[in-house]
């Protein structure tokens, strides 16, 4: 069976994929990355991105990830995703009208926002939402949550307009002069953990490896609970086939966000490919009961570990919801291949 052969690419992808994993949503007037010079061409469009950022009243981020529901305007709860680390969160498709965000999680007081309208050829719709801790200590990064360091709540402001600065940049794809600013952010603040996470990424989209390794670990020297940096250079494990030094970079970057959907995933990716199918089954179920839709690869990982198991009849169903995921996955025709020979064992 080419079972195993499946693991060989998804590892491949994990690694090819990295340079994006931690960008962060466009902020207002952001152009959408991968527009090129389209986006300076007026255009009427139907649907509409609605991007949302949650914070603290202090604009101090949560830390965990927050549950967002889509109301509509007769209240009626459309659709709901989870926030990044870095409190970002976006509905694709949507189309004009009234709108209400319903926003929960552990450490947050349950709210509900005002209603808010987005009209037509609006091609992106932008709202900023604070939300109020249950403990107000939390708000301020301290314990016991412990959700936000002490380097990250120091940030001067002006190091922190030099890292939106870069990001808008990156959303452009000017990654050279986007560097100039995550350096200067460095520069003022040398704690600045996201930006010498971003500075490893450019590196590493630009075939530095030795650089982006040098960079991800200041930023974890500057901040030791920063998930995104541990989580990239875990990826550089995968792709050499180190997954037990993958696993401990993974553990440690969910210590301070232990329900990261990408750490998570990473983490159940270093289990499957030691052959751990135990654990990795348990992550890929955390993984699928949160915002998955950017790790359609979690079904491989499941159906492998299933059929490891002797349940052939459980592999095909996490195959085929994958193929109806990711129809057009470059790896579409060696699955279904799987899939018929597992078809072909439980006849």
């Amino acid at each position: 069976m080419r079972i195993r052969s499946l693991s060989t690419l998804l590892v491949a992808v994990l690694f090819s994929a990295f340079v994006v994993a931690q960008r962060t949503t466009p902020a207002p007037g952001r152009s959408v990355p991968g527009s090129g010079n389209m986006s300076s061409i007026p255009q009427l469009v139907e649907d509409t991105e609605i991007q949302v950022r949650v914070a603290y009243e202090n604009n101090r981020a949560v830390g965990e990830s927050i549950h967002v529901q889509l109301i509509n305007s007769a209240g009626i709860p459309i659709t709901s995703t989870f926030t990044t680390h870095e409190g970002t969160a976006e509905f694709r498709n949507q189309k004009f009208g009234i709108y209400q965000l319903h926003l929960e999680g552990p450490s947050i007081v349950e709210m509900t926002t005002p209603k808010f309208q987005i009209v037509t050829g609006e091609g992106m719709h932008m709202e900023w939402v604070h939300v109020q801790p249950k403990d107000p200590n939390q708000a301020m990064g301290g314990k016991p949550q412990g959700q936000i360091s002490t380097a990250e709540m120091n940030i001067p402001e002006k190091a922190r307009k030099e890292v939106d600065k870069g990001m808008e940049l990156m959303d452009k794809n000017d990654l050279k002069e986007a560097r100039e600013h995550f350096n200067k952010a460095v520069e003022i603040y040398p704690k600045y953990a996201r930006a010498w996470n971003n500075i490893g990424v450019i590196k590493a989209k630009a075939g530095d490896r030795p650089g982006a390794f040098e960079a991800w670990h200041k930023a974890i020297d500057a901040d030791d609970r920063f998930g995104a940096a541990y989580f990239n250079l875990a990826r550089i494990n995968l792709a050499n086939k180190e997954p037990a030094e993958a696993q401990k970079l993974i553990e440690k970057g969910l210590v301070g966000n232990p329900g990261n959907i990408e750490g998570l995933f990473l983490l159940a990716t270093a289990q499957a490919m030691q052959g751990n199918w135990n654990q990795a089954l348990v992550n890929v179920r955390k993984v699928h009961s949160g915002d998955h839709k950017k790790y359609p690869e979690v079904h491989l990982i499941a159906g492998q570990g299933l059929a490891a198991q002797d349940q052939a009849k459980l592999a095909i169903v996490e195959y085929e919801i994958y193929l109806k995921e990711y129809p057009d996955s470059p790896r579409a025709a060696q699955v279904r291949q799987t899939m018929a020979q597992l078809q072909a064992k439980v006849q």
